[in-house]
């Protein structure tokens, strides 16, 4: 991420592009709500800054 944020005007990325699409991909599949895709991801990457849709 350090890479991808090195002079970047704005606020930094939190999550990086290949994260993005595979949280899409796990959403299209198993056509999940977004509040139930965020406690998957919790599960799956415990300890990991996950998206919170409150």
């Amino acid at each position: 991420m350090k890479k991808a944020n090195h002079h970047k005007n704005g606020a930094p990325f939190q999550y990086a592009k290949s994260i993005i699409a595979v949280v899409a991909s796990i959403c299209a599949t198993f056509h999940l709500p977004y509040r139930q895709l965020a406690g998957t991801l919790q599960g799956m990457m415990p300890g990991h800054k996950t998206p919170d849709y409150s």
